[in-house]
């Protein structure tokens, strides 16, 4: 947050724009080794950043007022040595705690004045969830609004471009033109274009919303069951699960190749497939990575450090397994449109909308196929119903039902792709109905 709002520079932020800042607090200084603060407090959300940084002052008053009563009692040499020894981290304290309390008022006046928490919470809906007429909707009034800075303005539309290219129906190019009336200019609104030729649905080898096919929302509704625990960090970057998959052996050749380097027996390079589940990884973004990734590869780290694993009777990671992740940049919104503006100046032609490029198929769950998932008196129902297939068969009992549009039935192929997955999905949904974790029945 600190790096997209301010931006973070070789672990320097400039507060110097924050109103009646003090001299030695217009360049602050964040490191993790210096400051046992911004360590504990490098992952938090803002609303617990705010919260621990009231605890951190209340700490400091307390010390204060001890260093008081001490400074008030030096009867003796020994009270000297104590005062002299405590002053210097009193006065350490000190600075810390006026860090801290500036970079979080600053923060906390720009999410205000850029109405930060009401575009976040669209952007993370977009990214999230697919729901086009309600986004639609936000999205307009967003543009529209006066309140709303032109570089928010234009994340959303990027971002609305990318969830519903294919989606016969979107609004992609009334967009780019509300969006040149209300404070975006005609070369950074044709960014949307830009973004789509770059990397849109015909480019990206992943399925990038988990919505190529009926078997993947289907996926995504049983991970939807779970329930939403904070609007503003729904988003997880598609990295944690290449990730996952790479630690628990699984993932597909086919879009990950790997090549075995000569050695002194060999003079060509030989492609054999990977260690089956790595013990080390190093993951590096050629191109930028992000502190959002960053955050999600550390937390991933501490449940391989703790032994948890993953959820679902599949395979493990295994047993001392790490990641590392690097990148030639750490982007912010600000530095990725940056970049984007230099593909458009130096690819004009991705400026434009080319035929074929917005609205040639569909990522409605009502006009493509459908998943549907019964146990018990629990149903998880998503797509329309033209032909079906059934299973009931699984370990704990259930039954899978998946229906598909002009009467075809891709099951066979379907149900190999969707693979291990489904399965685990499944009866780890089973498991968690046993034991009274899903509601309602």
């Amino acid at each position: 947050m600190v790096h997209e709002i301010l931006s973070i520079k070789n672990g320097r932020v400039d507060l110097s724009g924050a109103p009646e800042i003090r001299p030695e607090l217009e360049e602050i200084v964040l490191s993790t080794e210096q400051d046992p603060f911004f360590a504990k407090n490098l992952y938090a959300n803002f609303g617990d950043l705010g919260a621990s940084v009231k605890a951190y002052v209340s700490e400091y008053q307390t010390k204060t007022v001890s260093s008081k009563l001490v400074a008030g009692k030096i009867d003796t040499v020994q009270d000297m040595k104590r005062f002299l020894e405590e002053y210097p981290e009193h006065r350490k304290l000190s600075g810390n705690v006026s860090k801290h309390v500036s970079l979080v008022g600053e923060l906390s006046r720009l999410v205000g004045e850029l109405k930060l928490l009401q575009v976040s919470e669209l952007e993370q809906s977009l990214a999230a969830n697919e729901s086009h007429a309600s986004d639609l909707k936000n999205l307009r009034e967003m543009i529209t609004s006066p309140q709303i800075s032109g570089e928010a303005k234009l994340r959303l539309a990027l971002l609305y471009a990318l969830r519903y290219q294919r989606f016969n129906g979107n609004s992609i190019v009334g967009i780019v033109e509300l969006l040149k009336q209300h404070s975006v200019s005609e070369q950074d609104a044709r960014l949307v274009y830009v973004m789509l030729n770059f990397a849109g649905q015909a480019e990206r080898q992943e399925d990038l919303f988990s919505n190529a096919n009926f078997f993947s929302r289907g996926k995504s509704a049983l991970k939807g069951l779970k329930g939403v625990e904070n609007v503003y960090t729904q988003h997880t970057p598609p990295l944690v699960e290449t990730v996952e998959l790479l630690l628990k052996g699984r993932l597909k050749e086919a879009g990950y190749p790997h090549l075995l380097f000569p050695d002194d027996t060999t003079t060509t390079t030989t492609s054999l497939p990977p260690p089956t589940r790595p013990i080390e990884l190093i993951v590096f973004v050629v191109g930028g990575t992000t502190y959002e990734e960053a955050r999600s590869i550390a937390l991933l780290n501490d449940r391989l450090a703790s032994g948890q694993g993953f959820s679902g009777p599949g395979p493990q990671p295994q047993q001392g397994a790490r990641v590392i992740l690097g990148g030639t940049c750490v982007h912010n919104s600000k530095s990725f449109l940056d970049w984007l503006r230099e593909i458009g100046e130096k690819f004009p032609g991705y400026q434009e909308a080319k035929p074929g490029l917005i609205g040639t198929g569909s990522t409605s769950l009502e006009e493509s196929g459908g998943f549907n998932l019964q146990l018990g008196n629990l149903s998880v129902n998503v797509g329309n119903n033209n032909s079906s297939y059934s299973s009931s068969n699984m370990t704990g009992g259930g039954n899978v039902t998946g229906r598909a549009t002009n009467g075809a039935s891709p099951v066979p192929s379907g149900l190999e792709e969707f693979g291990d997955a489904a399965v685990d999905g499944v009866r780890n949904l089973l498991g968690r109905v046993r034991k009274g974790v899903v509601g309602g029945f």
